[in-house]
């Protein structure tokens, strides 16, 4: 998909952000395509946190910071799929998986706003934040196979834990007057959904 790209090369004013002439050749701002994976970041970020407060019981960090929204070698199960008018990403319980020598797969359904913002930024943004990358960053191969396969990508890596408890105590600190992180949150959402709402 070259939406992004085609608007920006047709636009005067991003076309002349992004790019420049050289020798008659136009060439790629790096300086400028780093900023804009940067914020591409920050967009993903909040994908993530919206992703693991609004769709289902809460997951362990590292299982949502590693989802991948297409198979790989390494990875032959995709953790976004659509089921009939959802978006839903899939989680292993990973517990029984020792015992039962399958894994255990969750659903957990998206919000309609979540599921269009994550439709929009695999398919529109992805694919300009993989060129972006592969200007900025040719020999990190590596670097290039995570933005094509896995969902949120925190700039040139994945995100971990911790960064989203840092996220989610800045979010919840402004809005609440206090910090929630990912296992204050994992209390709550439990609580909420069997005692308080079941």
């Amino acid at each position: 998909n070259t939406l992004l790209f085609d608007a920006i090369v047709a636009d005067p004013i991003l076309c002349g952000r992004f790019t420049y002439l050289s020798f008659g050749v136009r060439e790629w701002k790096r300086n400028e395509l780093l900023q804009w994976l940067q914020q591409y970041a920050l967009f993903s970020r909040l994908l993530l946190l919206r992703a693991e407060m609004l769709s289902g019981g809460p997951r362990r960090g590292t299982e949502i910071t590693a989802m991948t929204f297409c198979s790989t070698a390494a990875q032959p199960t995709r953790n976004l799929i659509g089921v009939h008018k959802h978006l839903v990403m899939l989680s292993t319980y990973s517990k029984t998986s020792a015992l039962l020598d399958v894994d255990r797969y969750i659903p957990h359904s998206l919000d309609a706003v979540t599921s269009d913002l994550l439709v929009q930024s695999l398919a529109i943004l992805r694919p300009f934040a993989c060129l972006a990358i592969r200007i900025c960053h040719e020999d990190n191969t590596a670097l290039q196979d995570l933005y094509r396969s896995h969902i949120f990508i925190n700039n040139t890596r994945l995100f971990t834990t911790a960064d989203m408890t840092k996220s989610m105590q800045q979010l919840s600190l402004t809005h609440l007057s206090c910090k929630i992180g990912i296992s204050d949150w994992r209390h709550i959402a439990i609580a909420l959904r069997r005692k308080l709402c079941p």
